[in-house]
């Protein structure tokens, strides 16, 4: 099992090729990538069926918030909000993804 660090592409005002910057995901790794600003967009898209994970690591007076799951199965394409950093972020300011099996790529994308 690696820690693999998700490179993050910018968006320009000429439009920017969305496969460009996908990384394909496996279940054996641990994917994570920088949210200081709050900024990144999340791009999916799935060649089979896989549940993605985002962990929610908040915690406020000993409760906490389930993390955000996402079911997908072939061919779905998500384009997901950037993420809350006061619920989403880890320590490091990173958030961290998972997946349940091979079959979907990721991309994160800032303005």
């Amino acid at each position: 099992m690696a820690d693999v660090t998700l490179t993050r592409t910018s968006l320009t005002n000429d439009g920017v090729d969305l496969t460009a910057g996908l990384q394909a995901m496996v279940a054996a790794d641990t994917y994570y990538y920088a949210n200081a600003d709050g900024a990144p967009v999340i791009y999916l898209i799935a060649t089979d069926t896989v549940t993605v994970t985002i962990e929610t690591p908040f915690t406020a007076s000993g409760e906490s918030l389930p993390d955000k799951t996402i079911n997908m199965v072939n061919e779905d394409v998500l384009l997901l909000k950037p993420r809350v950093k006061k619920y989403y972020n880890q320590t490091d300011g990173t958030v961290k993804v998972t997946v349940t099996a091979t079959g979907v790529s990721i991309g994160i994308y800032v303005p």
